[in-house]
């Protein structure tokens, strides 16, 4: 027994001195911080004491600060982290319930959001807490078209009894947005705003206006979340969720069978074809493989090795992060080592040796050493010094609307990584959501009432991202080169390619993905 005690006290002191060694061994641009245990079980309370509401604010105020990527961001450029923490539960407080004396969950939800919404001064559109709190730019559209003659604007297509054909338009160029009809190229009057709105100004002859305006409704994605078609001259494919694309190999065979087909098929379809059309409308995002393995079965249809498959879906993943980085702390070292060693155990393979050193480092010490600080981006596992010549050249058409988000903005990014190789790059339909500088995104629930929150801990845009006109930022999203309506999409798609067959293969492109 004294042995067995002996055993013990030694391994406690040899604990105690790795503890104190590394709580003493301080490494630039990392901060020691806090240790929680974030996997708790969850009350789901309807009703919180004042207590709980405490608990619940400061592990808002805890994530917020381990796990969002972009916190640094937003603290330099004036974002009080306590003072919004103190207020949400002030406000919240004062909200309580007079004949309990307890404050309800939905009251908390909305103080959150609403609070949150008016301080956090990132144009961060992933960032989720207790509800949405930031919003993307939409078109309003009217239905009041012009011909262009010389530099003036002409209507000649109008819904309002005062505006008739002739009219001459006298507002702004920049609310007139070039289309392609089936009569040819018009010009139609239309708003970007982030406000919902009904209705609009616009001055014609000099006189102001108001006029009715709406979205565009959102298409329906495909409800297989992939699809093919193809003409003599073009190949189509969609993609309508990136959230399956993670792990699909791994999922069950019957996922793995349809997807090796699925990825197939692309590759068979893209021979001899001047156009590809990848539709991204709708897809919300989720991860970055799914559109980078599409691409690299189009780009490269004739190589069926899966090494290379592999190496130029990595290139891809890795360009459109370089310089990017991510947070490291103690909330997403807990959180991710549940999803590799339980979740994706065979998917830990796809990162470099360097990656997975770094995964297993942390996950060995973040307990006894909480950091919080900033690394680079994760790299995945590539031989190639730049992606090689592809087999397809040609015109490559992406179909985006407002819905299209995240990781189908990065698929986006990526086919523009081939335009000095023979591969031309041209968006069509509305801008798309804008959400790309922070991602990578870890979800969690306070402890007491269950509200959830999202936060991303990747952060940063790649060299070339910003070297694309197309993007305007965050919020703001991809411009399409050719603006398009779902009643235009198809007849657009028809005159930059010069297919009349797609006419009647893309019959339904107004209605959804095919």
């Amino acid at each position: 027994m004294k042995k067995l005690l002996r055993v013990i006290s030694v391994i406690l002191v040899l604990l105690c001195l790795l503890f104190v060694s590394c709580a003493s061994t301080k490494v630039e641009g990392e901060e020691l911080v806090e240790y929680k245990n974030v996997n708790y079980t969850i009350k789901d309370k309807i009703l919180l004491t004042q207590q709980e509401l405490r608990e619940d604010c400061d592990m808002l105020k805890y994530i917020l600060y381990t796990c969002y990527a972009g916190i640094d961001e937003a603290i330099e450029l004036g974002f009080d982290l306590d003072g919004t923490i103190e207020e949400i539960y002030n406000k919240a407080w004062d909200s309580r319930q007079i004949h309990s004396g307890l404050v309800e969950r939905g009251v908390l939800s909305n103080v959150i959001t609403t609070t949150m919404a008016k301080k956090l001064p990132n144009t961060d559109q992933h960032i989720y807490l207790a509800g949405n709190i930031k919003d993307s730019v939409v078109l309003y559209y009217s239905n009041i078209f012009f011909s262009k003659k010389d530099d003036k604007y002409f209507v000649n297509k109008s819904d309002i009894e005062k505006i008739s054909v002739g009219d001459e338009y006298s507002g702004p160029e920049n609310n007139l947005y070039k289309i392609i009809t089936d009569e040819g190229v018009v010009y139609r009057f239309a708003v970007m705003t982030k406000k919902a709105i009904k209705s609009a100004i616009i001055s014609i002859n000099g006189e102001n206006i108001n006029i009715p305006v709406k979205e565009d409704k959102i298409i329906q994605s495909q409800g297989n979340w992939t699809g093919v078609q193809s003409t003599e001259k073009t190949l189509y494919m969609s993609l309508g969720d990136c959230s399956m694309a993670y792990g699909i190999s791994d999922v069950n065979d019957a996922l793995s069978y349809s997807w090796d087909n699925f990825i197939k098929k692309i590759s068979e379809q893209a021979k001899g074809k001047s156009n590809i059309i990848f539709d991204l409308r709708s897809n919300p995002g989720g991860y970055m493989q799914y559109p980078a393995k599409m691409l690299a079965a189009a780009y490269y249809y004739n190589h069926t090795d899966k090494d290379f498959a592999n190496n130029i879906t990595a290139k891809l993943l890795n360009e459109v992060s370089t310089d990017c980085t991510r947070i490291v702390s103690p909330f997403v070292m807990q959180q991710e080592k549940q999803w590799y060693t339980k979740n994706y155990k065979n998917d830990f393979e796809q990162f470099t040796p360097e990656t997975q050193d770094y995964f297993k480092k942390y996950w060995r010490t973040m307990q006894f050493r909480p950091i919080r600080k900033h690394i680079k981006m994760m790299d995945y596992a590539c031989t190639l010094d730049e992606l090689p010549e592809p087999d397809f050249k040609g015109n490559i058409y992406v179909l985006i609307n407002r819905n299209s988000g995240s990781a189908a903005e990065f698929g986006t990014e990526m086919t523009y990584l081939l335009q000095e190789k023979g591969i031309n790059v041209t968006l069509v339909g509305e801008n798309s959501w804008g959400g790309i500088k922070y991602g990578g995104m870890l979800g969690n629930q306070l402890p007491n009432s269950g509200l959830f929150t999202s936060t991303g801990i990747y952060f940063g845009e790649a060299p070339t991202l910003q070297s694309i006109p197309n993007w305007k930022g965050e919020g703001m999203g991809f411009f399409p080169d050719y603006w398009a309506t779902n009643d235009t999409i198809l007849s657009t798609l028809i005159d930059l390619t010069g297919d009349t067959q797609l006419k009647e293969t893309l019959k339904d492109l107004d209605k959804r993905q095919l």
